[in-house]
């Protein structure tokens, strides 16, 4: 029998058990173990393990069937079964208990699906979807974004960019200076008025190389430690934009840009795995995109707002400072 592992990526909210030694996905990439009670304390809990695909099971009496999806209503399972180039099977059963999500991934699948192509998605992907779907059921929304508290002035900043545009470096940068503590650096989970930590997504913990779950070259792991923040309310959102140096406090562009921004990364409104389950269980059948606008607006009704476009990546922090304490450029 094969170890189980317990993961949790954000206390209290999102945590994971599986056999998979090292799993990552969006959510954590270098999280270390912990025991079944703090997994256990997680108000989403996913299970995954990986199994032959003989062991799989059969979908034979599927209650609805929609290309390679078929869907069992009484257990709440959609079954995956595909073949590939020469005559390779593939498939997966992933069970959705409430809060509970029971993934039973194929080896084959597991070795030979890693990226996006057409309806077939990679573990990393297909699980981080669905976990972005379950939270957002549960009034949680995933940001793709950093952010930081400012404690001098009990300030939240959540920070969102393009990939590669420097809100990753405005974070990490801002903590290396007194008063600042780091809450996450490149995925934030929110309530709409609280900011909490996924502190193992990306490169600051840890140290590893080769190729991750998604099938891409793994960033080069820092040593580099900064002080964490769990919990923080949310009192700024700033979007950080290659471009002629202005700011621009106009709250609808904004709205705009952090919707672009945050659908980059996370594809839980067009996902497959995410489209069929709205297709077999009505109560997934929801205005995701809707709802998590809504989340967004509402934050940005109560908090600061600012788009800060500068010509270099590097200037942000210091824009950002300076705007956060108050002091003239």
């Amino acid at each position: 029998m094969k170890k189980e592992h317990y993961h949790v990526y954000c206390n209290g909210i999102l945590g994971v058990k599986t056999d998979i030694s090292g799993f990552k996905w969006i959510y954590g990439s270098t999280a270390p173990e912990t025991d079944f009670d703090k997994y256990n304390e997680c108000c989403v809990r996913f299970e995954v393990y990986l199994k032959l695909e003989k062991d799989l099971g059969d979908a034979v009496f599927p209650d609805c069937k929609f290309q390679s999806f078929a869907w069992d209503d009484t257990e709440k399972t959609i079954f995956y079964r595909r073949t590939l180039f020469k005559n390779i099977n593939i498939g997966y059963n992933i069970r959705i208990l409430g809060n509970t999500v029971v993934a039973e991934i194929g080896n084959r699948y597991w070795k030979y699906v890693k990226n996006r192509v057409m309806n077939l998605h990679g573990i990393y992907y297909l699980l981080s979807d669905l976990a972005n779907l379950i939270l957002l059921k549960n009034g949680y929304l995933t940001f793709y974004s950093s952010s930081v508290r400012y404690e001098p002035k009990s300030r939240g900043l959540v920070f969102f960019a393009a990939s590669g545009a420097g809100k990753t470096l405005t974070a990490t940068n801002l903590c290396k200076k007194p008063g600042y503590k780091l809450v996450s650096e490149d995925v934030t989970i929110t309530d709409g008025k609280r900011l909490f930590s996924c502190p193992w997504t990306n490169s600051y913990r840890g140290k590893g190389g080769g190729m991750d779950s998604a099938g891409s070259l793994k960033r080069i792991q820092k040593s580099n430690e900064y002080d964490f923040c769990e919990v923080c309310e949310v009192t700024d959102l700033l979007v950080l934009t290659i471009g002629k140096e202005k700011i621009d406090l106009s709250k609808e562009e904004l709205l705009r840009q952090i919707c672009v921004f945050n659908g980059y990364l996370f594809n839980y409104f067009s996902s497959p795995i995410v489209k069929v389950l709205e297709l077999f269980d009505k109560d997934y059948c929801k205005p995701w995109q809707s709802i998590s606008e809504k989340i967004i607006s509402d934050m940005l009704s109560g908090s600061e707002g600012v788009l800060i476009y500068t010509a270099s990546p590097t200037d942000f922090c210091t824009i950002v400072h300076n705007y956060v304490t108050g002091k003239e450029k």
